[in-house]
């Protein structure tokens, strides 16, 4: 589940599961920094959504 806690992973760890979806950790940066809100400090959490909803970056 995608809870917005920040928890850092070792550099070792390429891959995580969210909710039986296992992503890539450098796809999954670029994902955020693609939905970052204007001031450069928050992730704009609806955008994500509608990003991820519209299946443009993540496919089952």
């Amino acid at each position: 589940m995608f809870s917005g806690e920040y928890v850092k992973k070792t550099v070792s760890k390429r891959w995580d599961d969210f909710d039986g979806v296992k992503i890539q950790r450098d796809l999954y940066s670029a994902f955020l920094i693609m939905n970052v809100k204007n001031d450069l400090c928050e992730i704009d959490s609806q955008r994500r959504l509608d990003v991820r909803d519209k299946k443009l970056l993540f496919e089952e």
